[in-house]
C-alpha cells in the first residue's frame, strides 16, 4: 500500500474532509500506539507500512508504557486536538486501513501486545458501534 492510498483510505474511512486531517488522525494514532508497545514490534509494524505512515512507529523508540483504553484516546485526542469520540472514530479508522497493510502475522503479534480494551479498538473498524 502506498502513502497516497493510505491516506484516502483514512480520510474515506474516518470521514474527513482532508488528506491533512487523515495524516493528523494517522500521526496522533501511531505516536499513541508507539508508547503502547515494545519498539521491536513497532519497527515491524513499520516496516510494512508506507515509509511516511511507518516512520512514526520508529521515531525516538521509547520502552512501552502501560495504559488502557481511556488513556490511548485521551493521548491520541490531546496530539489529534479532537473531541473525545472524534478521536475515537478517527484511532478506529486509522487501526482498519493498518489490519489491511501489515501482514496476518504481524497484525496478531499486535494484537496479542495490546490489553483486550485496546484490542477491541483495533478490531472495530471503522464502522458499527464499538
Amino acid at each position: 500500500m502506498d502513502y497516497e492510498r493510505w491516506m484516502g483510505l483514512v480520510q474515506h474511512r474516518a470521514n474527513l474532509a482532508t488528506a491533512q486531517q487523515a495524516s493528523s488522525a494517522t500521526r496522533a494514532t501511531l505516536q499513541t500506539l508507539k508508547e503502547r508497545i515494545p519498539a521491536p514490534l513497532a519497527e515491524n509494524v513499520a516496516s510494512q507500512l508506507p515509509a511516511e505512515v511507518g516512520r512514526t512507529l520508529v521515531e525516538q523508540t521509547a520502552r512501552a508504557e502501560r495504559f488502557g483504553f481511556d488513556e490511548f484516546v485521551e493521548r491520541t485526542m490531546a496530539r489529534e486536538g479532537t473531541s473525545k469520540s472524534e478521536a475515537t472514530f478517527h484511532a478506529r479508522a486509522v487501526f482498519d486501513v493498518l489490519s489491511e497493510a501489515v501482514s496476518p502475522g504481524i497484525l496478531q503479534k499486535l494484537r496479542d501486545a495490546l490489553p483486550p480494551d485496546i484490542e477491541r479498538l483495533a478490531q472495530a473498524g471503522a464502522s458499527g458501534k464499538l
